[in-house]
């Protein structure tokens, strides 16, 4: 399994729902890139790399302590991609 993918697995492990917003799902408090890294088996800059890609294409959003996953169907079917070498579903 490629890296970017046991990210994007690390990230739906750790998702719980929102107690707030029923539709939302959020990471609190959000782990360090180095811990996410190591439960994924990856490094670091791949885990701020991913991160980035994701909220670039608004499927996460950053605040304080919090992860927030705004679309986390598209986040599980980019974890499920048959050829995880390719970003498909990134761009908006």
């Amino acid at each position: 399994m490629r890296a970017v993918k046991r990210v994007y697995l690390e990230f739906l492990r750790l998702a719980k729902p929102d107690a707030i917003n029923p539709n939302s799902w959020v990471i609190h408090p959000m782990r360090t890139q180095v811990d996410i890294a190591s439960h994924a088996g990856t490094t670091r800059e791949t885990v701020a790399r991913v991160l980035a890609h994701l909220a670039e294409a608004g499927i996460v959003e950053r605040k304080s302590k919090t992860l927030y996953i705004r679309d986390k169907p598209k986040l599980e079917m980019l974890a499920e991609v048959v050829n995880p070498d390719s970003d498909i579903g990134l761009s908006r």
